[in-house]
């Protein structure tokens, strides 16, 4: 920039050097070939028409000031020195001008630099605050995006917890009544267990119950003419004396009793193996048992034979007693 604003004062500047030759090179013609006088005040008084430089206000300064109105200018006040030869002055005169300008394009030079610098300043001033402005701005966005961003993955981690949360609820509620159901059936199954236990349990008992009579009346047939003779015999009449034949009982009537005696002859269970159809016929069989107890005949017995005759079964009849 500098550059063009040097070279915008160049041709001002050598045309202003041309006139003021010119001029000195007028004045120099007019003057008379005789004696040297002095220099004309008028040939100090040029100066450039086109431009304000400093050799204008330096020709002004030489120049005696106009008088109001349409008056002539005064002449300047003669020198006391010598006049100097046509040659000197016309050369001192071409020095003074080509001073003037070489003055003159090194202010202009000087000022074109210095309107450069500071527009350079300027410019430079104007990109750097257009700078921290674009950077102000790039920071604003920056942190609006990073404010949007963070508050995004706030928003994102909120609905994760929360369906996180959910599904963790979910999954805690489908467990809770998968275990409700596993122990249901569980239960159930316990129960099931349970009863089918009792169930076995009872037909087992049943079983044993009627192996065990089985066994005791043929334990019984075998040995009846043995040892158990007396004893039976000794259980019979003491039943005997103590049946009470209901009232209402018929001949066809039958009920079994099984007896389970104590080592000492005491009776320890008296149960209906068969009976007779009729609640009232049964009872009275098994008070009789109860009533005719304890049979103490059964310590004078082998130790071996009790153990077979500490079991029985009496069939009741409106008749008799087996």
């Amino acid at each position: 920039m500098s550059k063009r604003a040097a070279n915008r004062y160049f041709w001002p500047t050598v045309w202003a050097v041309a006139l003021h030759l010119g001029v000195a090179a007028l004045s120099l013609v007019t003057l008379p070939r005789g004696e040297a006088t002095p220099e004309s005040s008028a040939i100090v008084q040029a100066r450039l028409i086109s431009t304000e430089t400093r050799t204008d206000k330096a020709q002004q300064v030489e120049a005696p000031p106009a008088a109001a109105g349409n008056q002539p200018a005064k002449p300047a006040p003669e020198p006391r020195s010598e006049p100097a030869p046509p040659k000197e002055q016309k050369q001192k005169l071409e020095q003074k001008i080509i001073d003037q300008a070489r003055d003159m394009a090194t202010q202009r030079k000087q000022k074109a630099l210095e309107q450069a610098k500071a527009s350079a300043r300027a410019e430079a001033e104007r990109r750097t605050e257009k700078a921290r402005q674009k950077a102000r701005e790039a920071a604003e966005r920056k942190k609006e995006r990073a404010q949007a961003e963070a508050r995004r993955k706030r928003e994102a981690a909120e609905k994760a917890a929360a369906e996180q949360a959910a599904q963790e609820k979910a999954e805690k509620a489908r467990q809770k009544r998968e275990a409700e159901e596993k122990r249901r059936q569980a239960q159930a199954a316990k129960e099931r267990a349970e009863q089918q236990k009792r169930e076995r349990e009872a037909a087992e008992a049943a079983l044993q119950r009627k192996l065990e009579g089985e066994q005791q009346a043929a334990a019984k047939a075998r040995q009846a003419e043995k040892a158990a003779n007396s004893f039976i015999a000794v259980v019979r009449s003491a039943v005997e004396q103590a049946w009470r034949i209901p009232p209402r009982a018929g001949d066809h009537m039958r009920a079994t009793v099984r007896v389970r005696l104590g080592p000492s002859g005491e009776v320890l269970a008296a149960t209906v193996a068969q009976s007779s159809g009729s609640d009232g016929f049964d009872n009275a069989a098994v008070q009789a048992v109860e009533a005719a107890a304890p049979f103490a005949e059964l310590l004078d017995l082998p130790p071996a034979q009790q153990a077979e005759l500490r079991r029985f079964n009496l069939r009741f009849t409106p008749g008799e007693i087996r």
